[in-house]
């Protein structure tokens, strides 16, 4: 199964003084993550990136 949508607004934002205070909004859902969870979520961004640039530029190398 899959789901898939397309041209989802992506927001980020703080609410200082919540248990959870950094808040991530996608369309309509809003995740609350504590600051340690946001910054785990944002490396695994950026490691995915990482990874997708690295196996891109593998694939062109040996092209």
């Amino acid at each position: 199964m899959r789901l898939s949508v397309r041209d989802l607004s992506f927001e980020a934002a703080a609410a200082p003084g919540r248990p959870r205070p950094i808040r991530l909004r996608v369309g309509g859902l809003t995740y609350c993550m504590s600051p340690s969870e946001a910054i785990d979520l944002a490396t695994q961004l950026a490691d995915a990136v990482t990874e997708l640039k690295n196996s891109h530029t593998e694939r062109t190398d040996h092209a």
